[in-house]
């Protein structure tokens, strides 16, 4: 099993894309306002933000971890 990606959701994706490219991450997908992708420096992972607002309540905010595991049996 390994890491595939980790979606954080965000109302400024402007301001996460400034923090994750200090950071070091290399964007790949720019659909900013909406959605940015980067991959980490290190590996193959993938950081992803989603605009919305994040913490509960229902309206799809929060973060979402994705894995890769090539024999679930």
């Amino acid at each position: 099993m390994r890491l595939n990606q980790v979606t954080v959701t965000m109302p400024d994706l402007d301001a996460g894309w400034n923090f994750y490219c200090i950071l070091g991450l290399r964007p790949v997908v720019d659909a900013r306002p909406r959605y940015a992708r980067f991959v980490c420096p290190d590996g193959d992972s993938t950081l992803s933000l989603h605009q919305g607002v994040s913490g509960g309540g229902g309206g799809g905010g929060g973060t979402m971890v994705y894995f890769e595991c090539e024999n679930l049996d």
